[in-house]
């Protein structure tokens, strides 16, 4: 039976007791939700205080849990057993090792990195478990990249670990007031994920993680490093399946090539599957003859041998089945070939190939109600079949070999390798792709911006959202190929136009998310086709809309300057959109124009401060080589050294060092830069600023010298690091006063122990508090007051108002008052 609670003290409750997950067979999310399913029992949690936004949604973060319930629900009975009994399994569960699963595409890795979870998390040892599934097919891309395995881990520990919800809460809200564009760093997720899971450890607690198709993931290698540093821990273990493994692997290793036990597995499979799916009235003379069959093909792997059953499925007749055993492709890509052929051969062809091209190239995930819109529109007339007629059709186009509807009614390619077949196999569709896709942009665009289209028809409501945050992405993939060049960038200058109303309803309705452009939202407000032109990177639009301005200017002698040096309210000028997308080659083209290279706007000041601020080192050089103001003071971080700073770019704060900027000017939020580096938690940039002659005494606006900036943030490297090259450690001016006084209000008891060891005076007056023994004893922090008693502290010191023993009567700590006592506080100071 399940329930479900909207109690949070109970959620609460149930979420940080110790025994709830011992015995939870699965874990999911779900729409935000988690679902953790103990015995017969589902208990919900609603991450972040049952907030009805998703945590995955505004931090971009994939939901593998569909991967686990889609294979799951998929698996035969019987098979993906063998391996929990796998020697070099048992020996990495003893272990918590890297185990390593290798196989070729198609081999049934994903089927038994789910009966390894399953086994996992119905393991007694308390073992924590989480996992990851990298999958080519997702349109986002979330589950493709380094980013999307680190946040999906995150969110995953956020049931485990009740501390991480106030974290992303407070990342959240600094969101939605727009403050940052949820972009916790990767080095930032990376430190989270570590600190939890040395918790953990700490806590006697085996750590699982399990990792699918590790070879589907843009950046492995980023992967792997996180691996080797995870794996460093003890009581951490990690498998990983892919295809292939590193050269001169040194982990537990399972191949499944030529073997003979996965052959075995196969057969089950196919004894399952015909159980299960075929047909009553099916003959038993031909389900044993395909069964022997497919046994003997069971080199090809599960994915061929799953094909195979799935046409043989649905042969009509006796001489279907037999010409079908005669005819059997000989490997997967001849499969899909054949599959291909007969998927595109109907009087459905032209949907089919247009559902193929979405699931190809769109930038979003298609849900099954989507599809039907986008089949019900006729691409070269642009109009609209009846939509409940193409929901219907598409019980035919999907559920094939090539296409299929998941659990979640999510329409995608059937396996990575029917993807990667019709990317390298049939390259046409690649053009075809991105021809139709761009042309379908700028074509319901232009039909939903028209007043005769009716709101209401829900076919053009889809289109239109889409194509309103898309066209552009689209335009600059088609800009690369010379067949689609021209056709593009017509109907990108088509509907560029100044004047186009259905533009200017573009600029207020795109709506970007991301960090480019500080706070996001609706960036091109009050902007020219220039700047879009810009921050896309649309090099060859941009020269027609130059071309085409030049031949305005002389024609009606206005200035041409004036456009192009126009600055937008969030953007800035041209010049600083192309700087923000690294677009070097369109950058060069405005400033030949004429554009002003030290213009001043937007939310980053100039060109070379939003350059800075996102790391591209190309922009850069190129706008120091022609002149641009290094120390300009304007936008959200001052100069172009503090947003260098801010976000970690080594190499751009080396390089505008080396290019004479100046180390200790001020900037708007931080102090000077080494502020910010403080701030930032950035340790290799703390030592560079230091190396290069940053004054470790300088002060902030709120009179906070760096090292009591580090010590407030807890960063104990950095204050140890600031401490070596001169750092004053009694500085008496902030908001909390000493280093000293400021460990001990933000609670760091290592960073105490470290200042004390430095030397710091233990009985430095606060100027409106009094000692760092006040603030500890107003805690009821008895472990610092012990520590700062060792090291000296004077029990009867008098404080701005009252003695220590007063504080503590003040605030009515019976204990801590016997315990001054007993150190000797006077009673009648």
């Amino acid at each position: 039976m399940s329930y479900r609670t909207d109690n949070p003290s109970y959620v609460d409750q149930q979420v940080r007791s110790d025994g709830m997950f011992h015995y939870a067979k699965n874990f999911v999310i779900n729409g935000g939700v988690f679902n953790i399913v103990r015995g017969n029992n589902m208990v919900y949690y609603n991450f972040l205080n049952q907030d009805s936004e998703k945590p995955e949604e505004w931090l971009v973060a994939p939901n593998c849990s569909i991967n686990y319930a889609s294979t799951a629900s998929k698996r035969v009975e019987g098979t993906g057993q063998w391996i929990l009994q796998d020697q070099a399994y048992l020996e990495w569960k003893k272990n918590t090792d890297i185990l390593w699963i290798e196989g070729k595409a198609g081999s049934g890795k994903t089927f038994l990195i789910t009966s390894i979870i399953k086994d996992l998390q119905e393991s007694q040892d308390s073992s924590l478990v989480i996992y990851h599934y990298f999958d080519i097919r997702d349109n986002a891309r979330a589950k493709t990249s380094y980013r999307g395995f680190l946040l999906f881990l995150l969110l995953q520990l956020g049931v485990y670990d009740h501390k991480i919800t106030s974290v992303l809460q407070s990342l959240k809200e600094s969101v939605h007031h727009g403050f940052t564009d949820s972009k916790l760093t990767n080095q930032e997720v990376v430190g989270m994920l570590i600190d939890i899971a040395k918790g953990f450890v700490q806590r006697a607690t085996k750590i699982r993680i399990v990792i699918d198709a590790l070879n589907e993931c843009e950046d492995s290698s980023l992967v792997l490093d996180f691996i080797a540093e995870m794996a460093s821990l003890s009581s951490v273990g990690i498998i990983i399946s892919s295809c292939g493994q590193p050269q001169n692997c040194k982990y537990f290793t399972i191949s499944l090539r030529k073997n003979h036990i996965l052959n075995e597995d196969i057969a089950t499979f196919v004894d399952g599957y015909i159980k299960k799916f075929f047909r009553s009235v099916y003959p038993t003379k031909y389900k044993d003859q395909i069964k022997q069959t497919l046994i003997e093909k069971a080199d090809e792997g599960f994915q061929y041998i799953g094909c195979q059953l799935q046409l043989f499925q649905h042969c009509q007749n006796s001489r279907a089945v037999e010409s079908a055993l005669t005819q059997l492709p000989s490997d997967l890509k001849e499969t899909y070939t054949r599959a291909l052929e007969q998927y595109l051969r109907d009087d459905q062809a032209k949907e089919k190939q247009n559902l193929l091209l979405w699931l190809l190239y769109s930038y979003k995930p298609l849900h099954k109600s989507q599809a039907a819109i986008i089949l019900s529109i006729d691409l070269d007339s642009l109009q609209a079949n009846p939509y409940a007629e193409m929901l219907d059709a598409l019980k035919t186009i999907t559920n094939t070999i090539l296409v299929i509807v998941d659990n979640n009614d999510m329409i995608q390619l059937a396996h990575a390798s029917v993807r990667e077949f019709l990317l390298e196999s049939h390259s046409n569709v690649n053009v075809q792709a991105l021809f139709s896709n761009t042309q379908l942009a700028h074509k319901i665009m232009g039909q939903m911006f028209s007043s005769s289209q009716k709101e209401s028809e829900k076919p053009w409501i889809t289109f239109h959202q889409y194509a309103t945050q898309y066209w552009a992405e689209h335009s600059y993939y088609s800009e690369k190929d010379k067949m689609l060049l021209k056709n593009n960038i017509d109907l990108s200058q088509r509907f560029l136009s100044q004047n186009d109303k259905h533009f200017k309803t573009w600029q207020n309705e795109y709506n970007y998310v991301g960090k480019r452009a500080a706070r996001g939202g609706k960036i091109f407000k009050n902007c020219s086709p220039l700047h879009v032109a810009a921050f896309f990177g649309l090099k060859q639009t941009m020269h027609v809309l130059l071309q085409e301005m030049k031949l305005a200017d002389s024609e009606t002698h206005s200035n041409i300057l004036s456009d192009i040096n126009m600055s937008g309210e969030i953007l800035g000028t041209a010049a600083q959109a192309a700087a923000s997308g690294g677009h070097q080659e369109i950058l060069e083209q405005l400033l030949s124009a004429g554009a002003d290279i030290n213009a001043q706007g937007g939310y980053h000041g100039t060109a070379l401060q939003v350059a800075a601020f996102c790391g591209h080192r190309n922009v850069i050089q190129l706008l120091l080589a022609k002149g641009a103001a290094i120390s300009t003071q304007k936008g959200l971080h001052g100069t172009a050294l503090h947003a260098a700073v801010s976000e970690g770019h080594k190499e751009i704060v080396q390089l505008l060092l080396e290019s004479n900027a100046n180390i200790n000017s001020p900037g708007r939020h931080y102090g000077i830069a080494l502020h910010a580096a403080v701030s930032e938690a950035h340790d290799n940039i703390t030592e560079l600023l230091l190396y290069h002659g940053a004054d470790v005494t300088a002060q902030k606006r709120s009179h906070e010298t760096a090292l009591q900036v580090a010590v407030s943030k807890g960063h104990k490297n950095i204050v140890e690091l600031l401490l070596k090259h001169g750092a004053v450690i009694d500085d008496h001016n902030g908001y909390y006063g000493t280093a000293l006084y400021t460990a001990v209000t933000k609670g760091h008891k290592d960073i105490i122990q470290m200042l004390l060891d430095q030397g710091a005076k233990v009985n430095a007056q606060h100027k409106y508090h009094g000692t760092a023994l006040h603030k500890a004893v107003s805690m009821g922090r008895k472990d610092i007051i012990r520590l700062l008693l060792k090291h000296g502290a004077d029990v009867n010191v008098q404080g701005y108002h009252k003695t220590v023993l007063q504080e503590a009567i003040t605030t009515g700590q019976k204990d801590i008052i016997e315990f001054l006592l007993a150190q000797g506080a006077n009673v009648n100071f």
